[in-house]
């Protein structure tokens, strides 16, 4: 079939179009505004910064990273699916949405893994503000090994 001919592809009603928008509207206010906050409440406030709370910076940032796939999401969801351009957005949604659940699913582990030792070993794991420069390097492999076809081969 060709694109510029004769395209049937079916057009949702527009009430329907407005509760998803009226949604992802929502959704990425919601995740823009509340990561921020995350952000800087630990930039503003010195004694917040701490190994775990690092741990949720890169967590918060991870999902703010999540905005642009609501966003292509909401504008996809505007067009018709005849457009060339819907088609690339929705592939690029799908493709960008698995690495960035990889990368959160990962931040929970590792998020997950640091409370399981501060309860177990309360006496041993010591709360102190730490240098950023010490945390950067445990943080980086977390989104390093991941492209938008998936895993990079170690």
């Amino acid at each position: 079939m060709d694109i510029k001919t004769n395209c049937e592809a079916p057009v949702p009603p527009l009430h329907l179009k407005g509760i998803f928008l009226t949604l992802c509207v929502t959704g990425i206010l919601t995740a823009a505004v509340g990561n921020t906050l995350i952000c800087v409440a630990v930039y503003k406030k010195g004694a917040l910064r701490t190994s775990p709370n690092y741990l949720l910076v890169s967590l918060s940032l991870a999902s703010l990273m999540y905005v642009p796939v609501l966003i292509s999401y909401a504008i996809s969801l505007t067009m018709s699916e005849c457009h060339l351009t819907t088609k690339l957005l929705c592939k690029w949604t799908s493709h960008v949405d698995i690495v960035l659940f990889c990368v959160v699913m990962l931040h929970l582990l590792v998020i997950s893994l640091d409370r399981l030792l501060t309860i177990k070993m309360p006496m041993r794991y010591v709360m102190k503000p730490v240098l950023q420069v010490s945390t950067y390097p445990g943080i980086t492999p977390i989104y390093g090994p991941y492209t938008p076809y998936g895993r990079v081969p170690l």
